[in-house]
């Protein structure tokens, strides 16, 4: 029945009869012909319906055939429109479980399966056919594998209303993700596969992904930038690379990506993991090793969420929007973002070598180089710069990141270039 691929019979379905799809051909055309102006062509046709119906023992349309014989230019398209909806049975995942029930055709929802023909136009039939029960479905399977084909639509509205109950950070934002699922003055693309729903608006490149069944926002990237991102990538590329950053599958995630440390990186059950380096090679242009490793780990998706989440990854790429609007992006963005991991206990890794100190000052000449060659003498001298000082200026953003890891206690291991927390 599904598409030709079930192997259920004629024994499967309630009062089953397989010319009932005929039936709705033949009432079409019969009442689009009896629309023409000619009483004697309308009454040709509403008399061949009524035939039809009556050797079909469809006493319904017989009926109201036979009262457009008795209208002039009344054609029994008025009267048919004026029946009850037909039934039919659907089917719906919640979870892993599989529901059945028997409704009216037009009030079948997204995410629901119409596994039969209209079975009745009657709603005391229907509900007996709810009682008797759906055992004879017997591909359960099959059903669920359809429900769980990905669902893409461009449209105003929200294909689900979801009371969401646990929503993601959003730093500083206009506004937050429960605000943008509830705005739909602006058509979006809405994607669902399985329990996930994904929501995007091309225009500001905001996009919500929730768990449907958990009733829980699970990441809000916003930045027009996403949408270009989209131009290369799938939405479902898009969903397997929330579960990895933000640490849903079961598993950790290895790091296939290069560091120029050589950094050997993979996500940790236990805690967040955290990586801060160089973007731009020397503070400027592009390059740099947390350029490469974003692309990699985030498809360069822009967000503003810096909750962090065990088993996942934490890194700071926001938007150039938001890099603009910050009136100093050191203190307004980047120094919140680091001292959340901090608060949290995250692992923290140094994605280029500390020791480069190309990438931790500004500007390396014979006035402005300072001697290091341990990762101690890196620590006591950038604890030693002032804050808003000249030192202090010629810091780049790694620079700073290290100053407030040592001062917040942390030492580094050039082994594994791992931050560790000193007691």
């Amino acid at each position: 029945m599904l598409f030709g691929t079930s192997p259920l019979g004629e024994a499967d379905f309630y009062d089953f009869d397989p010319y009932i799809l005929t039936d709705d051909v033949v009432y079409t055309s019969l009442d689009v012909l009896a629309l023409v102006p000619d009483p004697r062509w309308e009454a040709a046709m509403e008399f061949t319906g009524l035939v039809y119906a009556t050797l079909r023992n469809d006493m319904d349309a017989a009926v109201m055939y036979n009262a457009a014989l008795a209208i002039p230019f009344s054609s029994a398209r008025i009267f048919r429109e004026s029946l009850p909806d037909g039934f039919a049975t659907v089917a719906r995942l919640e979870g892993e479980d599989l529901l059945f029930s028997t409704k009216p055709v037009d009030q079948i929802e997204s995410g629901e399966l119409q596994l039969t023909p209209v079975l009745t136009g009657n709603e005391k039939v229907a509900r007996r056919i709810e009682e008797v029960g759906y055992s004879h479905f017997r591909d359960t399977e099959a059903i669920k594998r359809l429900l769980n084909q990905p669902l893409i639509k461009r449209q105003w509205n929200n294909l689900l209303e979801v009371p969401w109950e646990s929503l993601p950070d959003c730093y500083r934002c206009e506004r937050d993700a429960l605000e943008f699922w509830e705005d739909v003055t602006e058509e979006a693309v809405h994607y669902r596969s399985g329990d996930y729903y994904i929501k995007h608006l091309e225009a500001t490149g905001e996009i919500l992904v929730g768990d449907v069944r958990k009733k829980e926002v699970v990441a809000f990237f916003r930045g027009v930038e996403n949408t270009g991102v989209l131009e290369q990538h799938s939405y479902a590329d898009i969903l397997r690379t929330v579960k990895r950053y933000f640490g849903i599958s079961e598993m950790p995630s290895g790091v296939t990506f290069n560091f120029s440390n050589g950094l050997s990186l993979a996500s940790s059950p236990e805690k967040c993991t955290t990586v801060i380096g160089n973007y731009a090679t020397n503070g400027r242009g592009s390059g740099g090793d947390m350029k490469g490793f974003i692309q990699e780990i985030l498809l360069n998706l822009k967000h503003q969420d810096f909750e962090g989440r065990k088993n996942g990854f934490n890194v700071l790429n926001v938007s150039d929007a938001a890099f603009m609007d910050a009136r100093d992006f050191w203190e307004d963005i980047n120094k919140p973002w680091l001292l959340r991991a901090i608060e949290r206990g995250d692992a923290i890794y140094a994605g280029t070598d500390p020791m480069d100190l190309s990438k931790v000052f500004r500007i390396l000449d014979e006035f402005n180089s300072p001697v290091i060659r341990t990762a101690a003498e890196l620590e006591k001298n950038l604890k030693s710069i002032m804050i808003n000082s000249n030192e202090y200026e010629n810091l780049t953003g790694l620079g700073k990141e290290l100053k407030l890891l040592f001062e917040n206690g942390y030492s580094l291991e050039l082994e594994k270039y791992i931050f560790i927390k000193n007691d």
